[in-house]
């Protein structure tokens, strides 16, 4: 084995990336906004179907209810649905500082909506959850099935969507961008759901929108 060149750093391996931007051996750069996605679709896939039927209603979403994500985005939950962790917009936190994840469950589903920075296109996003989330199919039965389809918010924000289907359910992710912030949405539940809930999902989906800059006087 040759020693490096006096003087000289170590050899790098092409594609050799700093220990300061790798997290668990990848680089955050590439992958960061799709882990916890991953982790989300794991654990709702694998644990939720249990889980979800002990999970006590003591945080309901009120009429009139809207969940901020950090600087980004907000959206209105479902009356009813259970607020498992995010922030009503009038209940910052320290600060005022209001948490870049939301997730919300109701009769079998959990939805997921998540910000991150984000440097691309709706459609490269979904491509990078798509190709990371590949290492799901042989542990949880995940895949993506279809063609990613264009969606379109109240609020007029347009991003991409597709369906993904697990042995233990099925759902759906969706991306948007919104300036330098990339918009995750993750729903999932069994495979059959009622026409109702699906409708609420679509609701929620659809009220997405940018935080409102206040008016400086």
């Amino acid at each position: 084995m040759s020693a490096d060149a006096p003087g000289a750093g170590p050899v790098r391996p092409e594609g050799w990336v700093p220990v300061e931007r790798r997290l668990l051996g990848l680089d955050r750069s590439t992958i960061a906004p799709a882990l916890a996605v991953l982790a989300l679709l794991l654990v709702a896939v694998v644990v939720l179907p249990t889980l979800n039927e002990r999970i006590a209603r003591d945080n309901p979403a009120r009429t009139g209810d809207v969940i901020r994500l950090g600087d980004a985005v907000t959206f209105s939950p479902t009356p009813g649905w259970n607020i498992l962790s995010g922030q009503r917009e009038d209940e910052p936190g320290p600060a005022d500082r209001f948490a870049t994840s939301a997730t919300v469950s109701g009769d079998g589903v959990v939805l997921n909506i998540q910000t991150d920075t984000y440097d691309g296109t709706p459609q490269e996003l979904l491509d990078q959850l798509r190709k990371t989330g590949a290492g799901l199919r042989g542990e949880a039965g995940y895949r993506v099935a279809g063609d990613p389809v264009a969606v379109t918010t109240d609020d007029g924000l347009t991003g991409v969507a597709a369906r993904f289907t697990g042995t233990s359910g099925s759902g759906l992710v969706a991306t948007f961008v919104v300036d330098d912030q990339g918009i995750e949405v993750v729903a999932l539940g069994p495979d059959t759901t009622d026409p109702v809930t699906t409708a609420d999902v679509a609701a929620m989906i659809q009220s997405i929108a940018p935080v409102e800059e206040e008016a400086t006087s």
